[in-house]
Order: structure tokens, then sequence, then C-alpha cells
């Protein structure tokens, strides 16, 4: 097995963010939502100034092993909100995503929040659901004219501190 790293984003790391969101969403989401879908929830890899000044105002962690960054989990600091999480295909289901989201919930704990909130898609409500997670309902998104589904999902954490 190869060495994983778990790390705080820097902005040097947004286009590199870029390139996982989008071979996840092309690779990994394929077994959930066409190419059409596919295409509308991500056209191109985001980059530049516009996709670092979106990330900005998110605490994001990056996973990374050999060959670079493998995936990233990103969430609002004060309110719970989970924004990205996106693993490339090839790490899917090797433990990446579930030391990302360890580190993140780990945070969100220590800052006092006690209600974590997502809109996961098909492929992320069964990790969600893994851990502890609730849907509250299904919803339709239109993205660039395409329809897409996704899960409103909410977990609430106790006040005891994982150690």
């Amino acid at each position: 097995m190869t060495r994983l790293t778990v790390r705080a984003y820097q902005a040097e790391d947004a286009d590199q963010l870029g390139e996982v969101f989008y071979a996840s969403v092309h690779g990994g989401a394929a077994r959930a939502y066409d190419a059409e879908q596919r295409s509308a929830w991500c056209p191109e890899p985001p980059s530049g100034s516009v996709w670092r000044d979106r990330l900005a105002p998110l605490e994001c962690v990056v996973a990374e092993n050999e060959s670079g960054i493998i995936g990233f989990m990103c969430f609002e600091p004060e309110t719970g909100y989970i924004d990205f999480s996106y693993v490339v295909p090839a790490a899917m289901g090797k433990g990446v995503a579930d030391a990302l989201y360890a580190v993140c919930e780990g945070r969100l704990r220590a800052r006092g929040i006690r209600t974590l909130t997502v809109q996961a898609s098909e492929l992320a409500r069964s990790f969600f659901l893994r851990h502890g997670w609730q849907v509250q309902s299904r919803q339709e998104i239109e993205r660039r004219g395409v329809m897409l589904h996704n899960y409103r999902m909410e977990k609430h954490l106790s006040r005891e501190m994982v150690a």
C-alpha cells in the first residue's frame, strides 16, 4: 500500500484540486450519472482565480501520495456544510475519503459545530450513510440545462469529543 498524507490545502493546490474534481465526476460518478449529466456538472477542470476564489472561504484538506493529490474535502467552518468531497477514481474505495472525512469531522467537532450538512451525489450518499449521516431528501437540480439528482443529508454530532 502506498503512503497517504492528509494535509491542509494551500492556494497553489487549487488547479490540482480542479483536476481531481473533474476526474472524480467524469470517472467515478459514471456509475450513477450519464455523460450529459457529468458534462453539465463539471464541463472542464476548474482552475485559475475564479476556482481559487471559490475555495478561499472554505477549510480544505487534501490527500496525497507519491503520485500527487488524489483527493480533497472542504467545508464551511462556521456552518458545518461540506461543500466538496472528491477522490480520483483509482483511489476510490481505498480509505482516502475516510481519512479526509475524519480530519474534517474532527475539526468541526473542535469548533463546536453540532450539525453537519451536505448535498451528496448518488455515489457519495453511501459513503456518508456509512459515517452515520441521514438522508433528509432527494433533490432534483439543474446544471447547465440538465437535470441531476443529489441528496440533502445531515449528521448530528454528540457533544463528546473524539480523541
